[in-house]
């Protein structure tokens, strides 16, 4: 989201006058608000008058953290798809304050070189990113499961939702570009997704902290194609 530099600096002096506890502000016709945070530890969570959406036409949601990076928790991710607003974080140590990551669905970073981050930038997340900049098709986003940790899938989340996000299985000897691929690599289930894009080129986030984990392409045959489980088509089925 683009703002004025008056707007960044009232962002970066409300978050840094607020420290240890987290800021809480909307902006509204391009200019910032500050807001009461209302939560019960405000050095930990932020909370407010929701009644705000009510009140202003808000273009976006701004928050601070004070002990940690400008990473949107999965908290974060929650409360974004639930608000469906642009959401802002902005991090500080109470001296300096680090660039406001957005996390905004219709401009969505690039696909190349993103880093992993579990229910913003996943596997799933990818996928969703990749048929609105690519198709301008809008694919249901869904819930994180909050349990999860690295390398393990203890719940089939891809299985719950394909048929409502609007996908059907094919056959995977017909691969078309914009084919999801589901994929078992460890586990009982299916916990991975690539977006097939021709020439035996998938796209993937991956989480991997020993081997690259930024997004990117990938070739299927002899590398991923062992992993697929499930081939998923978007639209009607023909």
């Amino acid at each position: 989201m683009k703002i004025t530099a008056a707007t960044q600096r009232a962002i970066e002096k409300h978050a840094l006058e607020c420290y240890p506890e987290e800021c809480v502000g909307i902006i509204v016709d391009g200019k910032y608000k500050r807001l009461k945070n209302t939560h019960a530890n405000p050095t930990e969570s932020g909370s407010f008058d929701e009644s705000v959406f009510v009140k202003y036409q808000v273009q976006a949601l701004i928050h601070s953290h004070p002990k940690s990076g400008n990473q949107p928790s999965l908290a974060d991710c929650d409360a974004w798809r639930k608000l469906k607003v642009v959401f802002g974080i902005i991090a500080t140590d109470g001296e300096a304050v680090s660039e406001i990551r957005w996390l905004d669905e219709n401009n969505p970073a690039p696909l190349v070189g993103r880093e992993f981050i579990y229910g913003y930038h996943d596997c799933g997340s990818i996928v969703r990113d990749w048929y609105w900049l690519e198709r301008g098709i809008r694919i249901p986003d869904f819930a994180r499961d909050h349990d999860w940790k690295p390398g393990e899938a203890h719940k089939d989340l891809y299985s719950q939702i394909v048929d409502k996000a609007g996908f059907y299985e094919v056959d995977r000897r017909d691969l078309q570009k914009g084919d999801v691929l589901l994929m078992r690599i460890a586990g009982p289930h299916m916990h991975h997704a690539a977006v097939y894009v021709g020439n035996n080129k998938i796209l993937q986030q991956l989480h991997a902290p020993k081997a690259r984990h930024l997004s990117g392409y990938d070739d299927l045959m002899g590398a991923w194609d062992k992993f697929v489980v499930k081939v998923v088509r978007y639209g009607k089925q023909k």
